[in-house]
């Protein structure tokens, strides 16, 4: 049995067993031959491209789309691949805009490598414009005035959060290094719309800090 959520776009694979148990079926290559059984249908219909949103934790769907020719893609790819108006309305309609952790996939996409540097980067650049929102607005349904930041506030603002997101991930470097994994940093950009709207409404930053994923892109067993 297939189990399709139409708003969302997902499926979970399972069989029913006796008494109506439900067995599940992973790890035998179900979800591999679904998905290419929808991407063929998807072409007959005109499709000419298709995206998906994967858990960046979810090292075994990633497998799966990657197998099958789907790209993660940053930002700056995603815009130069759908354009900006387009680009924000695929992440509104798939709820990428609100949904933190989450990666978004294009099939046949080719996006340049990501490095480690420009990862830390984009995610000081991205939470420091929300922290700066969240002291300009100060929560509109309580104040109601923007107020811009002075200089010196904002400069102590963008050095607390570049500070606390080193501090996040050497802690959580020291945890990977401890349990013996290869990690590499990637930075969040989806969950926008959430924290911009957390900003701008209450005057508080809900942080996007990125997070360390297994640098062969799958999770030791066992």
């Amino acid at each position: 049995m297939l189990a399709i959520d139409l708003a969302k776009g997902g499926f979970q694979v399972f069989a029913v067993g006796a008494g109506g148990a439900v067995l599940y079926h992973r790890g035998r290559g179900h979800a591999r031959r679904l998905t290419a059984l929808g991407l063929e249908r998807l072409a007959v219909l005109g499709c000419t491209r298709v995206a998906t949103e994967i858990e960046g934790c979810n090292a075994a769907s990633e497998g799966v789309f990657r197998s099958l020719g789907f790209r993660r893609l940053g930002l700056r790819d995603q815009i130069a691949a759908f354009g900006l108006l387009d680009a924000a309305w695929l992440r509104l309609r798939i709820g990428y805009a609100t949904d933190p952790g989450h990666f978004l996939w294009l099939h046949g996409a080719d996006p340049a490598a990501p490095t480690g540097w420009r990862e830390r980067l984009k995610a000081v650049a991205l939470n420091g414009v929300f922290a700066l929102a969240a002291l300009t607005w100060g929560g509109v349904l309580g104040r109601g005035t923007p107020r811009p930041p002075e200089p010196t506030e904002a400069g102590a603002m963008l050095a607390a959060v570049a500070l606390l997101l080193g501090l996040r991930e050497a802690a959580m470097r020291l945890a990977a290094r401890a349990c013996g994994l290869a990690v590499r940093y990637r930075a969040w950009d989806s969950g926008l719309g959430i924290t911009l709207a957390i900003a701008v409404l209450f005057g508080r930053l809900f942080p996007l800090p990125g997070s360390l994923y297994p640098r062969d892109e799958r999770w030791p067993e066992g």
